[in-house]
């Protein structure tokens, strides 16, 4: 995880918000398969907002698998409507 965290912090200081989001996602994973759910929802919220514009298919790819990771958190938390 630790690496992940250099990784976003260097994306943010580059203004490479696809590389930044990328890492984010990839912690939200990271600490949902941990059970620190509270800080994978926050991981995830960052890089969707980061990507809330999506317009470049790579950049629609991470949005998506943001969006997959949060919806298996989701479930985690019991958070699910029919």
């Amino acid at each position: 995880a630790s690496v992940l965290k250099q990784v976003e912090q260097a994306a943010k200081q580059r203004g490479d918000r696809l590389t930044q989001a990328m890492a984010l996602s990839n912690l939200a994973l990271v600490h949902q398969q941990l059970g620190q759910l509270s800080e994978a929802q926050t991981h995830l919220a960052t890089s969707i907002n980061l990507l809330g514009a999506a317009s470049s298919r790579d950049e629609q790819q991470v949005l998506a698998q943001s969006l997959q990771i949060q919806g298996a958190l989701q479930l985690d938390l019991g958070q699910i409507q029919p």
